[in-house]
């Protein structure tokens, strides 16, 4: 899962001034939980793979599928 103590917004680009590239949020051991790219694409690498210690709304992964403990 994706832990700890500090998170980190990362955003990159191509060097020109009209877009962003990419847009990570990164914990203090430089995982992403959160890659955004310029094609609109979402990945969340480090989804946990159980329930325990998340919060009703928070995402799991359950056999690839993400689910939403209720």
């Amino acid at each position: 899962g994706f832990t700890g103590g500090t998170a980190m917004l990362e955003v990159k680009g191509k060097g020109d001034n009209d877009s962003t590239d990419m847009l990570n949020i990164k914990n203090s051991n430089d995982d992403v939980g959160l890659r955004i790219t310029d094609g609109l694409d979402v990945y969340m690498p480090n989804l946990p793979i159980t329930t325990g210690g998340l919060s009703s709304g928070g995402l799991y992964i359950d056999n690839n599928i993400i689910k939403v403990v209720p």
